[in-house]
């Protein structure tokens, strides 16, 4: 399951493009809790400074299907980036979730969203 968020920071008009990430040694949800912000990250390679922690719940779903997400889920994360790297883990006390991301400019989005969906 891919997703498109606009504006992971105040003020940005950009949106990023995430992708499930599998590394070979993921963190675990009780290492990545322990991570503020500032803090740099590796994940198989991939590199970034943590720049954004959050909480969230889950409020609704129109499709359950393969994310595995369910209303009334809380979650927690960080979203960290480098000048080549989006990242964002995502977990709970059931398990941990990591994520790919691709800066897409807002002026690009438009473009980006109807080749996905003709693709799709």
């Amino acid at each position: 399951m891919a997703w498109l968020v606009c504006g992971d920071r105040p003020d940005s008009k950009d949106w990023a493009l995430f992708a499930p990430l599998t590394p070979v040694e993921p963190p675990t949800p009780q290492a990545s809790a322990a991570q503020k912000v500032g803090d740099p990250v590796n994940i198989d390679g991939l590199t970034g400074t943590i720049h954004n922690l959050f909480r969230y719940s889950v409020k609704h779903l129109d499709n359950t299907g393969s994310s595995g997400w369910h209303t009334g889920d809380v979650q927690y994360g960080y979203t960290a980036q480098s000048d080549y790297n989006l990242l964002e883990v995502r977990w709970n006390n059931g398990g941990i979730s990591l994520y790919h991301g691709k800066n897409i400019p807002a002026k690009d989005v438009k473009d980006f969203v109807a080749a996905f969906t003709a693709a799709n």
